[in-house]
């Protein structure tokens, strides 16, 4: 996947954070009308101090790729019960490896020292699919 860069991404994250995420704007108002949404990330990684900047698109996932992605974080729990901490990183590495259609070449979750990008990326596209679900009233 190619690693393309926003201008309002490219700047290192503030001090007190170690991932940014930005809504590409254009696509803030198309989220609403249809099932894909794109943004940029900035991760400093604490570690190295290395700031990788992309571009990542999500895609809202119908009922078969909801079942690969059971399927994938069963084979990542090795079938077996796992912790909570590497069931919840398998979790969302699942999500995300089935959700998200376009992303940058660095991105490789499983090589990653610290969860702060998976969770953040994880997060922000797990709130924007949030919004396709009915709201039960009271």
């Amino acid at each position: 996947m190619e690693d393309k860069q926003e201008p309002s991404a490219q700047a290192e994250p503030p001090k007190d954070k170690e991932v940014v995420i930005v809504d590409v704007a254009e696509d803030v108002e198309k989220a609403k009308l249809v099932h894909t949404k794109v943004f940029t990330i900035t991760w400093k990684n604490r570690e190295n101090g290395v700031v990788k900047t992309g571009t990542f698109t999500a895609t809202r996932p119908g009922l078969g790729t909801l079942g690969k992605i059971g399927v994938l974080r069963a084979k990542l729990n090795g079938g077996l019960p796992v912790d909570q901490m590497t069931d919840s990183n398998h979790s969302m590495m699942a999500d995300l490896h089935h959700v998200l259609t376009d992303f940058p070449d660095w991105w490789r979750p499983d090589e990653f020292f610290t969860a702060a990008p998976l969770w953040e990326v994880w997060s922000h596209v797990n709130s924007w699919l949030a919004t396709f679900r009915p709201r039960n009233p009271g």
